[in-house]
């Protein structure tokens, strides 16, 4: 594999992303409308991401369980190392 196709690929990519970065959340960052704007993206991000944990195993996602996997995951190791320790 060719490095240099990949650094070229990303300093292509480079000025466009800072450009639609400067476009959707403008030129200050701390002002409310950026602090505005990148709650509602974190957000938007957050419900993506557990509609496709959902669309991908629908049995363990927090809409099933009520809570979040990792509680779960937790729960478990503590007991299993309450086993253990007996």
């Amino acid at each position: 594999v060719d490095a240099g196709i990949f650094a070229q690929d990303f300093l292509s990519w480079s000025p466009t992303f800072e450009k639609l970065f400067k476009q959707v959340f403008g030129d200050s960052h701390l002002t409310l409308k950026c602090f505005w704007r990148s709650a509602v993206a974190s957000l938007l991000t957050g419900v993506t991401a557990v509609t496709i944990a959902y669309l991908h195993a629908p049995e363990q996602s927090v809409l099933s369980t009520g809570r979040a996997p990792t509680v779960t995951i937790l729960r478990e190791l503590s007991v299993e190392l309450r086993g253990l320790s007996r």
